[in-house]
């Protein structure tokens, strides 16, 4: 989508919670006269809008994503609180008044606290697939996608310790991580010492790691170095054959424009060990289970992130969220470790995938 044409469409929603906003403050301030405070809403919100998309201050591009998240929060406490309103009033108009007034700040707060501790909950969701491959042994594979590794305040090396634990509980032989590692640029990284927090994350045939669309919109090249550094092996439009058990392809984000097709990753891949590919974005799935790979990892959609994105992504991808075998091979897309932007999921949950690689016995 062009910016321009992305910058519009996020504006216009803007448009609609600014005013549902300053609505609900003129009547819980009990004089919906007061027009000063809708312009006043709208100043603010507008001004902040414009300056994060002229780039001039990189920071406020979050304050935007901070201010579209809770006024999206508040625009769903508003609507159902609305409809009760309304069913209510005909009966007791006075104390649907009063119930409203505490309905509204109510529902907003345990709508954020609902999506905090989806953002900070993790579940550990197992999967387990059979190829029709011989395997002397099986393989468990630990997947994290969209670390988002930023200011340590939100995500960063408490959550990288959280992940190697849950990992090591999990006893993965190997761990995977397709993509937005790094969110846009390695200075958190750096400032905050997380390399030795991501050097903890172990497992007996090592730890994997691809770009995203994220570590390109930085430096990709600094990115890289700083995930090398934290002791993930980066692989870049690569193929690793890992102790003569798996194959583990690391494809650069689409982003590279440039990027080689995974068919010709593949030309002279080993056919007879398990190969797996990480592809962070789920955008060439119909044209990837026409190679040899077996299983692909992926991530990018966060399921949405918060409702009703999900329904979004959903007709954007072949398979947004979830596991789907499609011509025989195994597909999997992450919602995501970390998030983007604000620590909010509504209609999602921060995870981790197990997965359970089992082939045939000759």
């Amino acid at each position: 989508m062009p910016r321009w044409l992305f910058a519009v469409l996020v504006l216009a929603v803007l448009q609609l919670l600014l005013w549902v906003f300053a609505r609900s403050l003129r009547f819980l301030w009990g004089d919906t006269r007061r027009r000063w405070l809708t312009v006043a809403v709208f100043v603010a919100g507008d001004g902040l809008s414009l300056l994060a998309f002229s780039r001039l201050f990189p920071p406020l591009f979050i304050a935007q994503a901070w201010l579209l998240a809770l006024l999206w929060l508040w625009f769903m406490a508003a609507v159902a609180g609305f409809v009760l309103y309304r069913c209510a009033k005909p009966f007791a108009p006075r104390m649907a008044t009063t119930a409203l007034r505490v309905f509204l700040p109510t529902a907003f707060a345990a709508l954020f606290a609902w999506g905090f501790f989806n953002a900070n909950s993790t579940v550990v969701r197992h999967y387990a697939v059979a190829l029709d491959k011989p395997m002397a042994q099986p393989l468990r594979i630990g997947v994290a996608t969209d670390l988002h590794l930023d200011s340590g305040f939100f995500f960063g090396a408490r959550e990288l310790d959280r992940l190697a634990a849950l990992f090591a509980a999990e006893r993965v032989d190997m761990i995977l991580l397709p993509g937005d590692i790094i969110n846009d640029r390695p200075d958190a990284f750096y400032a905050e010492g997380m390399a030795p927090h991501l050097q903890a994350l172990r497992a007996p045939l090592g730890v994997f790691g691809t770009l995203g669309n994220h570590e390109f919109y930085g430096d990709a090249d600094e990115n890289a170095r700083a995930l090398r550094e934290g002791g993930v092996q980066v692989l870049r439009d690569a193929v690793a054959v890992v102790a003569d058990r798996v194959v583990v392809v690391g494809r650069d984000d689409d982003t590279n424009s440039a990027r080689p097709s995974l068919a010709a990753l593949l030309k002279d891949v080993r056919r007879d060990l398990p190969v797996l590919v990480l592809d962070h974005r789920p955008s060439e799935i119909l044209a990837n289970v026409q190679t040899p790979m077996d299983i692909q990892l992926s991530g990018h959609a966060h399921n949405g992130q918060v409702f009703p994105a999900n329904f979004i992504v959903r007709a954007l991808y072949r398979l947004h969220y979830g596991h789907e075998q499609i011509d025989s091979k195994e597909i999997f897309v992450s919602s995501g470790y970390g998030f983007w932007g604000v620590p909010l999921r509504l209609g999602s949950r921060s995870e981790v995938f197990v997965i359970d690689v089992t082939g045939r016995k000759d």
